[in-house]
């Protein structure tokens, strides 16, 4: 944000520091260059949302946690190393973000915040899964990506309100099988991981949309990914796959398959009954059924159809529908 940007929000806020009546409860201080959140914003007890990301920040604003009717947060973009222990005041927080700061570790304290529905801390240098987090059972959105966490607890599992879960990127080698406890789930995402396999919970997922587990070690999937049956986009580019689980045209409701940067020789014949695929990508494998992986999604299942492999596991090359 410009210079002059930032000057105009430092003489609003001051103008509202001297007229506190004149404070709206939306208060939008981001990218206005600040160091410092100037003492006294605690009289404006009316707050319910305050913008204070992507500033120059160094410490979280004690005053903040004395605004006791604060429901929406955003501290991201910051230098904000420490969550002081004051932020379990924050009693009726429902939307915190704290995104790309230095964050280590979270205070017993942020356990207090019942009602927060929406927490993003991704992008911070949390070496663990806090903790703290297990006990937020309101919870819908949860995004850690970008955090060495290397290991996710059994008490995950106790956040049943989860709607979208972002591991993504966080050094993780295995998965609790809580990770399918989550009845309501609508989005996982756990890619760019070290993951060897997926717990066969994850088929208990009844409710999830998409799924994205891109970018691991993945020789498999369970049997059990087929009956997600509500799935619309599945994601599982650049692991070792060389095959797919019987029956994967369980996953009837499948738009969006990505298959590319594997190991896969052959695609399952009865991918071609799945009529809602869109989009199937499958660069990239040494596939000799179908003998072409760049065929248009359209021809694979064309040729799906229509050609049943050979018992050897090779197709005649002649026979490959091509571009």
């Amino acid at each position: 944000m410009d210079q002059e940007h930032a000057t105009t929000e430092c003489f609003v806020l001051n103008y509202y520091f001297a007229n506190p009546d004149k404070c709206p409860p939306k208060l939008r201080l981001q990218h206005s260059g600040l160091t410092y959140i100037p003492s006294g914003i605690n009289q404006f007890k009316d707050i319910t949302y305050l913008n204070i990301a992507f500033n120059k920040l160094t410490r979280f604003p004690l005053e903040i946690t004395e605004l006791y009717r604060l429901e929406w947060l955003d501290i991201s973009g910051n230098k904000i190393k420490i969550m002081p222990e004051e932020i379990g005041q924050l009693k009726k927080l429902k939307t915190f973000y704290a995104a790309a700061n230095g964050l280590t570790s979270l205070p017993t304290e942020f356990g207090l915040l019942a009602n927060l529905e929406i927490l993003d801390i991704s992008d911070n240098r949390l070496s663990h899964f806090p903790i703290e987090i297990s006990q937020l059972h309101r919870l819908t959105h949860l995004t850690l990506f970008g955090n060495p966490l290397k290991h996710i607890p059994e008490t995950i599992g106790l956040l049943k309100c989860l709607l979208c879960l972002n591991l993504s990127d966080c050094e993780l080698n295995d998965l609790p099988d809580e990770i399918g406890h989550f009845p309501k789930l609508k989005k996982l995402n756990l890619s760019d991981n070290k993951l060897n396999s997926l717990p066969s919970t994850i088929g208990e997922l009844r409710e999830l949309l998409k799924l994205d587990v891109s970018s691991n070690f993945l020789h498999y999937l369970p049997d059990e990914i087929v009956q997600l049956g509500n799935l619309v986009s599945l994601d599982v580019g650049e692991n070792k796959l060389t095959c797919l689980p019987p029956d994967f045209d369980q996953l009837s409701m499948l738009d969006t398959l990505c298959l590319y940067q594997n190991e896969l020789t052959s695609l399952p014949k009865e991918l071609a009954n799945i009529v809602m695929m869109r989009y199937l990508v499958v660069l990239d494998n040494p596939l000799v059924y179908p003998p072409n992986d760049h065929l248009s999604t359209k021809k694979i299942m064309k040729y799906l159809r229509l050609h049943d492999p050979s018992p050897n596991g090779k197709e005649d090359k002649s026979d490959a529908i091509h571009e």
